[in-house]
């Protein structure tokens, strides 16, 4: 399992292990070839490599305001598209409904806990569906 919905460790062996206490610090130590995003505000994001998890290749970005992490937003690398050319707002959707199976079969829930939620998202304004852990 990928998520501890006790406690919102997020895992993807061999190289992606967080919890809730990661701090942006820790990320850039692990990560020195990757850059960093200021966006001026207070928040970071953070882009970590490519990385397979049972068979399947996801993209993961972190957000950290300050140096606490608060939210981890994840894709299927192959649900991505590799130009806004190829884009839809069907495929976002049916990629929506993917995720949301995924998740279901993977974690068996989704929502709020204790330690902050967890789930798929399509943003019509960005055009891009992502599932997402957050930490209150």
């Amino acid at each position: 399992m990928f998520l501890n919905l006790k406690n919102g460790g997020f895992s993807m062996p061999p190289h992606i292990f967080l919890t809730r206490d990661t701090t942006l610090a820790q990320i850039q130590a692990a990560f020195p070839d990757r850059e960093t995003h200021d966006v001026g505000t207070g928040w970071y994001w953070f882009a970590l490599p490519e990385t397979e998890y049972r068979g399947r290749r996801f993209l993961i970005s972190l957000a950290f305001c300050g140096q606490t992490l608060k939210s981890i937003r994840f894709a299927m690398a192959d649900r991505n598209a590799a130009s806004w050319d190829g884009w839809s707002e069907a495929y976002e959707l049916e990629s929506l409904s993917l995720y949301r199976r995924w998740l279901a079969e993977e974690i068996g829930s989704t929502g709020r806990f204790d330690w902050g939620g967890c789930g798929a998202h399509y943003d019509p304004k960005s055009g891009i569906c992502n599932m997402f852990v957050y930490y209150a």
